[in-house]
């Protein structure tokens, strides 16, 4: 499961693997992604709080996707401790394959084909 809030001026992202239990956080300021990413992620939501604060937004996943979200958290994870002179490029892209899982799976039955 991938659980995504926006509160103030964070964006929690959260996922929790259906085998372990185990639960990483990625936390970065609402400035780290443009508007525009996180905009469409709103249409997602129940009509009820799409341009509400705080925003919730849980995403169940099947066991592939449960495996590719894990490794995307975890190469998250380890970017924080690279010291890599690029680690704030490599994160807002790894941030966009989690984005882009999201919204596959909301899409599927959410969104119109164009």
């Amino acid at each position: 499961m991938i659980l995504l809030a926006v509160i103030e001026d964070l964006y929690f992202i959260s996922h929790c693997a259906r085998k372990s239990n185990n639960e990483m956080l990625f936390v970065c300021s609402t400035d780290f992604l443009s508007v525009n990413v996180f905009n469409h992620i709103h249409l997602l939501a129940p009509s009820t709080q799409s341009n509400s604060q705080p925003f919730f937004l849980e995403t169940s996943l099947t066991m592939q996707q449960d495996k590719e979200a894990a490794i995307i958290f975890q190469k998250l994870n380890k970017e924080k401790q690279s010291g890599y002179v690029f680690t704030e490029q490599l994160q807002r892209t790894y941030l966009m394959e989690i984005v882009h899982l999201i919204t596959r799976v909301h899409g599927k039955n959410a969104l119109v084909k164009r």
